[in-house]
Formats: C-alpha cells, structure tokens, sequence
C-alpha cells in the first residue's frame, strides 16, 4: 500500500473539503448574481484545478516556499495567524463598503454563500497562489537563474501576480455594474485586494499554503458570507 506523504494527504483533504461543499450545492438552490458565475463552481472545473495544483505543490519546497503541512510550522503559524489577518482584510472591506458602496446586487445571499464562496475562493489560491506564484518563482529563480536571488524572484512575482488580479478585478467590477472607477474604489482595489495578495503570498510561503486558504476563508467569511450574505440582503 503507498504511503502519501503529509502534504499530499492535507491536499487531498483540501479537495474533500471541496466535494462535499460541491455535493451541498446540489440541494441548495442558488442565484447567482454574475453571468457564468456558476461556472466558478463546475465539478469538472474543479477536478481540473485540483489536479494541476498538484504541479505547484510538487514544486513549492523547490521554489522555497514552505510545504502545505510542515511539521516544523504550528497550527497557530498555519492557521490562526492568517485567519485573524484575513478577518482585518474582511472588517477593512467592510468600512470600505460602508464608505463607498459597491453594487450589493453582486454579492450571493446566505446560506449559498456559505459554500459558494469557500469553494471558489480556495480554487483562485491554487490558480494564483500554489500554481502560478509558485511555478513561476521557480521557473526564474531555479531554472533561470541557477537558484540565485530566489527571494528577491519571489517579492517581484507577488506584487506582480497582486497587482495583476487587483487590475482584473477593477476591470469586472467596472465591466457588471457599468460604474465608473472613482478614486475611492480604485484605492480600495489597491489597499484591499492588492495588499492582500502580497500579504497572502508571504504566509504561503513562510507557512504553506493552508496559511493562505485560511486567510482567504475568514476574509470570505467577514465581508462574502456577513456583511454581503446576510446584512446587505
């Protein structure tokens, strides 16, 4: 019988997570207020991701960042850490929203946010966190360069992988709501999803990649699942 290695077991355990929030869609009718949003959650896309992400997980300790479960890092370093920064990032949006509201109409109403969101947010982890993030810092600090200045690889790439999603981002909220970007939503773009991204990157990397799915749960849970699933609807 084969053995998995620790990572791989909590990344299996990840995908199971997953299944079972997929298999509770089923009985939970949802309105999904974004075209093709559905799509976000699509059984096949999800194996697709789940099965890609493999290759970053493979080449995350070659890359430097520390494995998905790491007996060296505490369960405080790999989960309550990041979940209490997420929780600040999700509070931080909410005083945003209060300041300058976005379109409520976008936000998914409990209970389906409970599992719409949860879901999508850890597939966009594997995608911008534990795929493109790692195998590019791997791709030009080890293959590239011979393994030299792979932190200094590693900042460029993440403000670079932030800013890219902050910049998508803006660019479908302004596509779906037809709203012009005032000052104010740009710099809430930059401050919350920008510097998110940047501050998710290093938990990944210094405490594995739970560490960034959990600071992407309790932001969800605060401004997705709250504030959007309950209080503006």
């Amino acid at each position: 019988m084969v053995k998995l290695p620790s990572s791989e077991k909590a990344y299996l355990a990840l995908f199971a997570f997953v299944v079972v929030l997929r298999i509770l869609l089923f009985f939970v009718p949802v309105e999904y207020p974004l075209p093709n949003q559905e799509q976000l959650v699509a059984i096949p896309r999800i194996i697709v991701i789940f099965a890609i992400g493999f290759v970053g997980l493979r080449l995350a300790p070659k890359a430097g960042f520390a494995e998905i479960y790491n007996a060296t890092i505490s369960n405080k370093q790999r989960f309550l850490l990041p979940s209490v920064i997420g929780l600040g990032f999700g509070v931080l949006s909410v005083i945003f929203d209060v300041l300058q509201p976005l379109n409520a109409d976008l936000q998914i109403k409990l209970p389906e946010s409970l599992l719409v969101y949860p879901i999508g947010g850890i597939l966009e982890e594997i995608i911008f966190r534990l795929l493109l993030t790692t195998s590019l810092v791997w791709l030009i600090s080890t293959v590239i360069f011979k393994g030299k200045w792979q932190d200094q690889v590693f900042w460029l790439i993440a403000l670079a992988v932030g800013f890219l999603y902050t910049f998508l981002q803006i660019g479908q909220y302004a596509t779906f709501t037809g709203s012009p970007v005032v000052p104010l939503v740009a710099l809430r773009f930059i401050a919350i999803v920008g510097v998110y991204f940047v501050v998710a990157a290093y938990l990944f990397r210094k405490y594995g990649f739970l560490a960034a799915v959990s600071m992407r749960l309790a932001d969800y849970l605060i401004y997705h699942i709250l504030w959007g699933g309950l209080f503006l609807n």
